[in-house]
């Protein structure tokens, strides 16, 4: 039986509080704690926080293409959008955060969980995902093209439009969420569905099948 990833937890040390103005490009965070700051226009590219914590800040607009996020704890953290191509998370908790745009693509997560909060554009497109968990989340469009996804799990989730064209899954579990749409639908491979997901995606199937599906006649 495909095992699903345990609790992700990120137990964060005594913080510092955060002293400079901005975050810099390639700056190196470590035990940080960031609270209440307004870091939007940010542009930091190949920044690095280690054992740091993000409290009610805004990133509105921020880039931070290349940034690198270890046992971290992001909680609520609001952005208009936020750029973080190419990124690296690893032992990264994000609660109840609200995000109009995140912009992944290329990015690698192994052991995330994002629990509550909403996000109405999350493009992970190329991205590679380990061990991730998003859990009573409102989410819009997931863009999962091209990505490699291994022991991933929605719980309790909403998801308007899931695209997972090109993908390799392994052990996707949508299951236990509710999906609008989902684009891409011959790469499900690798995916747990519910039976009622799997009646509400079987026309779908069909057409990528090419099966007709004809009406019994009446009388």
């Amino acid at each position: 039986m495909p095992r699903r990833p345990g609790p992700i937890e990120v137990t964060l040390p005594e913080l510092l509080a955060f002293e400079g103005t901005e975050l810099g490009a390639g700056g190196d965070h470590d035990g940080v704690e960031l609270r209440g700051l307004d870091l939007s226009g940010s542009r930091a590219p190949d920044v690095r926080f280690r054992d740091c914590g993000l409290f009610d800040c805004r990133l509105d607009g921020a880039v931070l293409r290349g940034a690198q996020l270890l046992d971290c704890v992001l909680d609520d953290v609001r952005a208009t959008s936020l750029d973080v191509a190419e990124s690296s998370w690893r032992d990264v908790v994000v609660r109840d955060s609200r995000f109009g745009a995140l912009s992944a693509p290329g990015a690698t997560l192994h052991r995330v969980r994002v629990t509550g909060g909403k996000i109405d554009f999350v493009n992970l497109r190329g991205a590679q995902l380990t061990d991730v968990r998003f859990e009573s989340c409102r989410l819009g469009e997931v863009d999962l093209g091209l990505a490699e996804v291994s022991r991933v799990s929605l719980v309790d989730c909403q998801v308007d439009s899931l695209t997972v064209s090109g993908a390799t899954l392994d052990q996707l579990d949508l299951s236990r969420s509710t999906l609008q749409l989902v684009e891409g639908i011959g790469s499900l491979k690798g995916t747990t569905i519910s039976r009622v997901q799997l009646s509400e995606l079987a026309p779908a199937l069909a057409e990528h099948l090419g099966i007709r599906v004809a009406d019994l006649p009446t009388g």
